[in-house]
């Protein structure tokens, strides 16, 4: 009796193996058909407009990070060059106090009697000064004012001993007291590039020029003279392009790893999202023949059960 019941219970666990294997197999041929044509086109072409836009935003806050760093890198790469030429300008200015205060000299109206110092050692030492000057690196033209606009020595000879009028830079150095310096190779100084280009240099004019004023001080912190210094540094020039090229490659390579991983982590997201979805689908539609299944196995165990029992009680009777 027991055997039977065994058969029995092996025979009807296969039928419902057999029905369940028969079920998935219509499922899975039936699958693709379903889901194919109606969901994935949609999210295609909604991921493909959200990887655009967002491929948009990423380029246009990396060019305006790339343009305000190329903005700062120009910016000091210029003043630093300005505060070079300063310090160089007032060393050699301040190397002649031990004979003589230059900047009290630099103006031929000065009383040199008054100051105790013959004609011939006070023209000594300005043209020592300017011959400093006037070989200055990648300079194309330099002025020393006075404080009422008076050039008494340029690299012109043809401008030395005229009163110009003062601009706004030679009034801002006299009344701050402080160097300062304009670069022309800016939008908004084209105009003035044009005018400063046409008076002052003849030929083999550059685009890119830096104005220095300089001014010089005497014992008591009077501005007795201000440098005037127009220079083409072509050298800097070549550092600020390299500069550039540097800021847009480096930002380049950085929009395209962001964007790349950006994508590749979106995708893997997609596949994650979209086989935790056809679990979820799937897991319902293979209950009805589990649960086939798990009643005829815990039929089956019953029954036997049933049987040992009876056996039991039998053999305790015989």
């Amino acid at each position: 009796m027991k055997i039977i019941e065994i058969d029995i219970g092996d025979e009807m666990t296969q039928q419902a193996k057999n029905s369940y294997g028969s079920w998935r197999n219509r499922e899975l041929s039936r699958e693709p058909v379903a889901a194919q044509p109606i969901e994935k086109p949609a999210l295609n072409g909604h991921m493909r407009f959200f990887e655009l836009r967002r491929f948009v935003v990423v380029c246009i806050v990396a060019a305006c990070f790339a343009m305000t760093l190329s903005h700062f890198l120009m910016r000091e790469i210029v003043s630093r060059d300005a505060q070079l030429t300063s310090q160089f300008v007032t060393n050699i200015a301040s190397g002649h106090s031990q004979q003589v205060e230059l900047v009290k000299i630099l103006d031929e109206r000065t009383d040199l009697i008054n100051l105790g110092i013959g004609t011939s050692t006070a023209m000594a030492v300005r043209n020592q000064f300017y011959d400093h000057l006037n070989f200055l690196p990648d300079m194309r033209r330099a002025n020393v004012y006075t404080p009422d606009g008076k050039i008494v020595w340029s690299s012109n000879s043809e401008r030395i001993g005229k009163i110009e009028n003062i601009n706004k830079e030679l009034s801002q150095v006299i009344n701050t007291h402080e160097m300062i310096y304009t670069d022309f190779m800016s939008q908004s100084n084209r105009n003035e590039v044009e005018q400063k280009l046409s008076q002052l240099f003849t030929a083999d004019a550059q685009p890119f020029f830096v104005e220095d004023y300089i001014p010089l001080f005497d014992k008591q912190g009077n501005i007795l003279a201000v440098v005037d210094i127009y220079k083409e540094p072509l050298s800097l020039l070549d550092t600020i392009h390299h500069g550039y090229l540097l800021v847009w490659l480096s930002t380049a390579f950085t929009v395209a790893f962001m964007y790349f991983a950006r994508y590749w982590i979106t995708r893997r997201t997609e596949k994650a999202i979209a086989e935790q979805h056809h679990i979820q689908t799937e897991t319902p539609a293979c209950l009805p023949p589990l649960a086939v299944v798990t009643a005829y196995d815990f039929r089956k165990t019953h029954r036997l059960m049933r049987t040992n029992a009876r056996l039991d009680r039998m053999r305790r009777a015989g």
